[in-house]
C-alpha cells in the first residue's frame, strides 16, 4: 500500500466540498485472487467511510493507465528509510501540508517488508532493506524560480520525521543531495564496493547526472 496524505484535488470522483481538504489517498494493489484481496483491504474499509473507492479486479498494466499531465511539472521533494513514524507524526504531517504553497505537495507513507526484506543488504546496491516503511515529501509546481522554496518545504518534513544524519534514503528519490544524499542511499560497505566498480567501469566519472557515485580515488 502506499498512502498519500494530501489536500483532496479536484478530481471529479471526489465530493467537491472535500476539495482541498486533508485526506489520504491510499493506493492498494493485491497480487492474487479478488476474494483474497477483499480480506486483505477490508480492515483498512473498516478505519473510515471512504469519499471514494475504485479498488476492483483489474489488469497489470491498467495500475499504470491515465491520462498524461497538460503540462511539464516540477518535482522537488526528499526521502527517507525508517522503522516507525515518531510521536506526534500525523500532526506534523498535518501542518506541513498547511504550509506548503506547491500546487499540489504530499507526504507519502509506502509501506515495505515482504520478499525485499528477506534479501540480504549486501547484495545488491540498494541497502537498507530492513527499513519497514519510506516516507516521501513532494512538492509539485511549475515555476524554476520557486524551486529552492518546495526543496526546503520537503526537507522540513523528513527532518521533522526523522534525524536525517542517520536516517537512510532510497537513491530512486534523491535529488541533488551531494556527498550527503549518497551516504544516506548506501551502507558504507555497499559504497566502498560502488566506488571500486565505477573506477573499473567507469573511471573518468562519465555517468554523473545522477545521484553521483565518484570512482575510487576520485575526489
Amino acid at each position: 500500500m502506499i498512502a498519500n496524505v494530501m489536500k483532496a484535488p479536484p478530481l471529479p470522483f471526489i465530493p467537491a466540498e472535500h476539495h482541498g481538504k486533508p485526506v489520504v489517498m491510499a493506493m492498494m494493489v493485491h497480487a492474487g485472487e479478488p476474494e483474497a484481496g477483499e480480506q486483505a483491504i477490508a480492515p483498512l474499509r473498516r478505519l473510515a467511510t471512504p469519499l471514494a473507492d475504485t479498488v476492483r479486479p483489474i489488469r497489470y498494466p491498467e495500475m499504470y493507465a491515465g491520462p498524461e499531465a497538460p503540462h511539464p511539472v516540477l518535482v522537488e521533494g526528499a526521502n527517507l528509510l525508517i522503522d516507525e513514524l515518531p510521536a506526534g507524526a500525523a500532526e506534523a504531517i498535518l501542518e506541513h501540508l498547511d504550509e506548503a504553497s506547491a500546487s499540489m505537495a504530499a507526504v507519502q507513507l509506502r509501506v515495505l517488508g515482504g520478499a525485499m526484506a528477506r534479501v540480504p543488504d549486501d547484495a545488491t546496491a540498494f541497502g537498507h532493506r530492513g527499513a519497514k516503511l519510506m516516507v516521501n515529501a513532494t512538492a509539485l509546481h511549475d515555476r524554476p524560480d520557486e524551486r529552492s522554496k518546495h526543496r526546503a518545504w520537503a526537507n522540513g518534513v523528513v527532518e521533522t520525521l526523522s534525524d536525517r544524519s542517520t536516517a537512510g534514503a532510497y537513491a530512486g528519490f534523491i535529488g541533488d543531495d551531494g556527498e550527503e544524499g549518497m551516504r544516506r542511499a548506501y551502507p558504507p560497505a555497499t559504497l566502498e564496493r560502488l566506488t571500486r566498480v565505477k573506477a573499473q567501469y567507469d573511471p573518468d566519472n562519465l555517468f554523473r547526472l545522477n545521484l553521483n557515485v565518484p570512482p575510487a580515488g576520485a575526489r
